[in-house]
């Protein structure tokens, strides 16, 4: 249960960013300690939370310095590839800027997901942002239900 809404909350912290962003990226380092925390947390063949609005998502993840981690595609709700490389703009949907694995373990080992994910958004240890103005909205509307989440 605490993966399944581990899992969620990283979706939505995927995508809470209101802008959108462009982003050019660095080199990408298959040993990096976020790459192989995002493989292990996105598998390929987990279903998304049915309260997580994923069903056809591209998420490109770097780290606040905007070097390249990898990325997370899900299809009809199921994550159906994680790599440590990113894909083209024109198929990503989100950009997601985590600090490091430790954000990550923060989150999925929390007794609140929603109130650790709200921390971390406020401390600046996590960024989501919609490559759209569409999903801009989407991840405004998650991060705003996400606070009213950690209150419980």
């Amino acid at each position: 249960m605490k993966k399944t809404l581990f899992l969620g909350i990283l979706m939505i912290i995927m995508i809470s960013g209101l802008s959108s962003a462009l982003v050019e990226p660095n080199l990408i380092n298959y040993n990096d300690p976020l790459c192989e925390k995002l493989i292990d947390v996105a598998s390929e063949g987990k279903i998304m939370p049915s309260f997580a609005p994923f069903d056809d998502e591209v998420f490109n993840i770097y780290d606040l310095e905007e070097n390249s981690i990898g990325h997370v595609s899900i299809e009809e709700g199921v994550i159906v590839e994680t790599k440590c490389e990113i894909v083209d703009d024109e198929k990503a949907t989100y950009d997601v800027f985590v600090k490091d694995s430790e954000t990550i373990d923060a989150i999925k080992s929390a007794e609140s997901p929603a109130k650790a994910y709200k921390n971390a958004l406020k401390e600046g240890s996590i960024e989501i942002k919609g490559k759209s103005f569409g999903k801009g909205l989407k991840i405004g509307f998650i991060n705003f239900f996400a606070k009213i989440a950690a209150w419980f």
